[in-house]
């Protein structure tokens, strides 16, 4: 199943396996809704999260942004004008 994009701070945290399946190391099974959608913060612990939170580092969403869209961080606007 393909969830819709998090409204939170899923697509920079370091534990997000799987943005489509909205899975991550805390929650094999799916990220909750409150805090996939950004009504709960998970900067403090969360029934069933075995006390992993969030913690903010490269994910695999930025991976996925990067492969879609291009990652070179040494691009520069300077580069992409004709």
């Amino acid at each position: 199943m393909t969830r819709n994009l998090p409204r939170s701070a899923c697509l920079i945290c370091r534990h997000l396996l799987d943005l489509e399946a909205g899975t991550c190391a805390a929650f094999p099974s799916g990220v909750p809704e409150s805090l996939w959608y950004g009504t709960v913060n998970h900067r403090t612990p969360y029934p069933g999260d075995g006390g992993m939170m969030f913690e903010k580092g490269p994910s695999k969403a930025m991976e996925l942004l990067d492969e879609k869209y291009g990652g070179d961080e040494d691009e520069t606007d300077e580069d992409t004008v004709a």
